[in-house]
């Protein structure tokens, strides 16, 4: 409806800072030649075939 908790903006933002506090923690590489080995799919809209990340919690 309409109403809304008194505290949901300060809860949003909360979350937000939350977050932004937990991606201060985490590192994106590359995911290596095997995996990120390039080209192209052809459809609509031209996408690289595979790509790989490595994701690391310090």
């Amino acid at each position: 409806g309409h109403r809304q908790c008194m505290g949901q903006d300060l809860a949003r933002l909360e979350l937000k800072l939350i977050c932004a506090r937990l991606m201060q923690f985490v590192s994106f590489g590359d995911g290596g030649n095997e995996v990120n080995s390039g080209g192209y799919d052809v459809a609509n809209v031209n996408k690289p075939k595979k790509i790989g990340v490595t994701v690391r919690f310090d």
